[in-house]
């Protein structure tokens, strides 16, 4: 009767392993050239193969359009962190992050969603950035 009622619990609960081979359904630009060619220029990473500033901190709520109809999707959530940020002068969106759907009495469904603007240096600012960090190396 013991073993009847292990092999219940175990049947039961929850897998503990993850499939680490398992691919995302799309890949995440990573590279500014991979940025840059997208669509919508936004990512969860942050891009280390060219220098940039941060223009402003982004903090977005994303809403349903109505009550019965699905939660947004990242896409939908990486063009409202999109649109908030070209309407600063950014060339991108780097560490976009969101959380679960909630719902606000006065607001209805919805998410935050968060994100730096950023403006990559054009070849000039890279270059005189590489020179004064190259000046204070010595």
């Amino acid at each position: 009767m013991r073993y009847l009622i292990l092999a219940a619990a175990l049947a039961a609960s929850p897998a503990f392993g993850q499939n680490i081979d398992r691919k995302p359904e799309t890949v995440e630009p990573t590279t500014y050239v991979a940025l840059m060619q997208s669509d919508i220029p936004v990512t969860a990473a942050d891009i280390t193969d060219r220098p940039y500033r941060v223009i402003k901190d982004l903090k977005v709520q994303v809403r349903r359009a109505f009550i019965w109809n699905d939660d947004p999707d990242r896409s939908k959530i990486y063009k409202e962190l999109w649109e908030e940020a070209s309407e600063k002068g950014a060339d991108a969106v780097v560490l976009a992050t969101y959380g679960e759907m909630h719902t606000n009495f006065f607001t209805g469904p919805q998410l935050t969603a968060k994100g730096q603007a950023i403006k990559f240096l054009t070849e000039n600012e890279i270059a005189d950035w590489e020179a004064k960090r190259q000046g204070s190396d010595e």
